[in-house]
């Protein structure tokens, strides 16, 4: 009985740290590995990972009736919008929310950040001895530099992903080291990658985890501060909307923030004239073929935008609604600090498309706490549980 209830706590790790790393080969400019073809390998993780999640569904985790309503309705959603759009990501995001209804958030977030650093040392590891090549684009001017991954941008991401992850570990108490390793990763993901937008990132984690520090002597001060970085959210979200589907115009404010994040609402205003919305998804490629060889590149570079016109007007809504009732539930809970670092990603959302991918925002799985939420315990009744099974 007690192995059986271990497996049940520890197979939803075990599971996700086989997708972290599959996820981070899929990244990096590896073709084979061990004499075997890349894509041999990522097959075969792919199958144990779905035999691993179907396990956890559907005899290792419990569910009220309530939350099966939930599951089946999202399910029925997604499988349209992935359908529509062919693109998985956000799929992948809510299978594992399922999956992680008894998730420990601080375990995970450490096993986020210790296999980051690894892959990260990995893939740059065989960059340097000449096993894999490194992607270079030329932006204005400036050489980028991607390490061995597929785009300078994915070093980036995963930079300030660990940057997160470290503040959050380490919440309960400022150190210094984690300050150093924060310019450190900024510096790095500003010359090699020289991506603005981790860079940026990066800062803003900081300086918020500073204040974080500084408020935090009463509960007051930090209740103020996370209802502020929940208006933040909410902010970013409208904003990013408001600035993708008008034209930017003259206004200098307006123009000069665009200049700012590389002219992403322009271009994401651009690619809306293109395609439009839809309720339930599209699927959207950002070459357009004109013939004769020629072709136009369109971008799509923001997070609330492409799950707005890849996923349509419903999954955008649900998305929205339940980010913001997870950092409201987090703040009546003194959760803080995970409210701090959602709104970290609320801002990061403004200027890369993965707001929503897994692999470069593990902090995603919080929705599940809001989903699968309970009254406190001296008021919370067990409902009568369901258990899915067969035979």
């Amino acid at each position: 009985m007690k192995k059986q209830v271990k497996i049940r706590e520890e197979l939803i790790y075990y599971i996700f740290g086989l997708w972290y790393i599959t996820a981070f080969l899929s990244g990096a400019n590896i073709e084979g590995l061990l004499g075997l073809d890349i894509e041999i390998i990522t097959s075969v993780a792919k199958t144990v990972i779905l035999c691993g999640l179907v396990a956890q569904l559907f005899f290792f985790q419990v569910y009220t009736r309530q939350e099966m309503f939930v599951i089946v309705a999202m399910s029925v959603l997604l499988a349209i919008v992935t359908y529509n759009s062919s693109y998985n990501y956000m799929a992948t995001c809510w299978i594992f929310i399922f999956a992680s209804k008894n998730l420990e958030m601080d375990r995970l977030v450490r096993i986020t950040y210790y296999l980051s650093i690894i892959m990260i040392v990995f893939v740059v590891f065989l960059f340097m001895i000449g096993s894999i090549h490194e992607t270079v684009i030329i932006r204005n001017g400036i050489i980028r530099h991607s390490l061995g991954f597929s785009h300078p941008n994915y070093l980036g991401m995963q930079l300030f992903h660990i940057s997160a992850c470290r503040y959050y570990m380490h919440y309960k108490k400022q150190r210094i080291s984690d300050y150093l390793f924060a310019i450190m990763a900024a510096l790095i993901a500003y010359y090699y990658p020289n991506t603005y937008t981790a860079t940026i990132s990066i800062c803003v984690v900081t300086v918020f985890f500073f204040i974080y520090h500084v408020v935090g002597r009463n509960d007051r001060s930090l209740t103020l501060f996370s209802v502020i970085m929940v208006c933040i959210s909410i902010f970013c979200n409208l904003l990013s909307i408001r600035l993708s589907v008008f034209p930017i115009g003259h206004r200098e404010i307006i123009a000069m923030i665009d200049s700012i994040l590389s002219q992403r609402f322009t271009q994401c205003h651009r690619t809306l004239e293109y395609y439009g919305v839809t309720l339930f998804g599209q699927r959207i490629s950002t070459f357009i073929s004109l013939g004769s060889g020629r072709y136009v590149r369109l971008f799509l570079d923001n997070g609330y935008m492409a799950i707005l016109m890849r996923y349509g007007i419903i999954m955008y809504v649900v998305f929205s609604i339940t980010l913001f009732f997870t950092m409201v539930y987090l703040t009546r809970r003194k959760q803080y600090c995970v409210v701090m670092v959602l709104a970290c990603y609320s801002i990061y959302g403004l200027m890369e498309n993965n707001l929503f991918s897994l692999a470069h925002n593990c902090f995603i799985l919080l929705l599940g706490y809001y989903v699968f939420r309970k009254k406190d315990e001296k008021e919370y009744k067990p409902a009568k549980r369901l258990r899915i099974v067969f035979g």
